[in-house]
C-alpha cells in the first residue's frame, strides 16, 4: 500500500517510528546498521561492502522523499536530495549514538527540530 501523505511527514513518520522503537528497547540496542559499520566495517572488505549496500539504499529512499518534496515546492529548489539525505543520514548515525550514550531520546528530538525546522524548512 502507497503511503499518499506529504513526503516530509513520510520521513518524519520514519524517523518517530524508529525513537519510539529504540525506547521499547530502553535505547541499548541503536541502529544495527550504523553498529556494524562502528565495529566491523574495517574488519572484512566483503562485510564492509553489503553495509554500504544497506546504507546506500536507506540513503536513496530518504532522497527519493527529498526529491519529492522538491518537486511539490515543501523544501527549496536549491536543496541537492542526494547531499542532503547523506547529511541527514550521518546526522542520524551520530543522533543514535549519542542517545545510546547518555540513555536519553533528546539527541533524537534535536535531530528531528534541526532537520525539520532548520534544514528542509
Amino acid at each position: 500500500k502507497k503511503d499518499c501523505s506529504p513526503p516530509l511527514q513520510r520521513l518524519s513518520g520514519f524517523f518517530d517510528a524508529y525513537a519510539d522503537l529504540f525506547t521499547k528497547m530502553n535505547l541499548c540496542r541503536g541502529c544495527p546498521i550504523g553498529n556494524l559499520m562502528q565495529e566491523m566495517s574495517d574488519l572484512n572488505a566483503t562485510f564492509r561492502k553489503k553495509i554500504n549496500e544497506v546504507y546506500s539504499e536507506m540513503q536513496k529512499g530518504i532522497e527519493q522523499l527529498l526529491s519529492e518534496a522538491r518537486s511539490g515546492g515543501y523544501i527549496s529548489e536549491d536543496t541537492d536530495p542526494s547531499q542532503t539525505a547523506q547529511f541527514i543520514i550521518n546526522a542520524w548515525e551520530g543522533a543514535i549514538m549519542h542517545m545510546k550514550l547518555v540513555k536519553d531520546t533528546k539527541p533524537l528530538s534535536v535531530f528531528k527540530k534541526m532537520i525539520f525546522e532548520r534544514i528542509l524548512k
